[in-house]
């Protein structure tokens, strides 16, 4: 699959032409980890105890604009084997975190559960890439500054699931996943845990897509 434009995302390869959306990313402000929802864990507090490394519910959140998602039309029955993503990006920082997350989007109307979840977003497959770490994590090195970075995301949570009719496959790219894992500065620092309160800057981080 590939972002396409107008934050779409499909099986077609798109245009040849190189472009890239933009988002703010503020330290300040993280992304928030939602919780998963009643339709996954019922009204235990089990979901303490996840903190998103299980399935995870996110209800119908408002779009931020700390974000990309894209999605497709509809999958009137999608199967989905997770086994890589590849993403290329840049940011005006020295140091960026990018977490890609693929989502089952359930469609608005249909059958109970569905009528009750409509536009639910069920989290099926997440990962997190610290830009520091993406050439080597032995030995870890600043971002230059406005410079494409080829990013890889292979981690060992390959999932398979079958969508029903009107589902709606979702990838969303975001820069923080807090609390699961602590705010990255955006300035490269040696030790992010020594990292001062003067080291935290916003950042903008592109996301490119093109035929190649």
């Amino acid at each position: 699959m590939y972002l396409q434009s107008n934050f779409g995302l499909g099986f077609e390869k798109p245009a040849s032409e190189t472009a890239a959306d933009a988002y703010v990313s503020d330290p300040a402000k993280p992304g928030a980890l939602s919780k998963p929802g009643r339709f996954i864990l019922g009204d235990s507090d089990r979901w303490r105890n996840l903190a998103g490394y299980g399935p995870e519910g996110r209800g119908r959140p408002d779009r931020r604009a700390d974000l990309r998602d894209a999605e497709t039309d509809r999958a009137p029955c999608a199967s989905v084997a997770h086994r890589s993503r590849s993403c290329f990006a840049a940011t005006t920082g020295t140091d960026a975190d990018w977490v890609v997350k693929l989502i089952d989007v359930f469609p608005g109307r249909g059958a109970e559960p569905a009528r009750s979840l409509g536009g639910y977003q069920l989290s099926i497959s997440m990962d997190i890439l610290r830009g520091r770490y993406r050439e080597s994590y032995e030995h870890p090195s600043p971002i230059p500054a406005g410079k494409t970075a080829a990013l890889s995301f292979c981690d060992a949570h390959h999932e398979s699931r079958i969508s029903g009719p009107g589902h709606r496959i979702m990838v969303q790219i975001q820069s923080s996943w807090f609390p699961l894992y602590d705010r990255n500065p955006q300035t490269y620092v040696p030790n992010i845990f020594m990292a001062q309160p003067a080291d935290y800057m916003k950042a903008t981080h592109s996301v490119y897509r093109s035929g190649g």
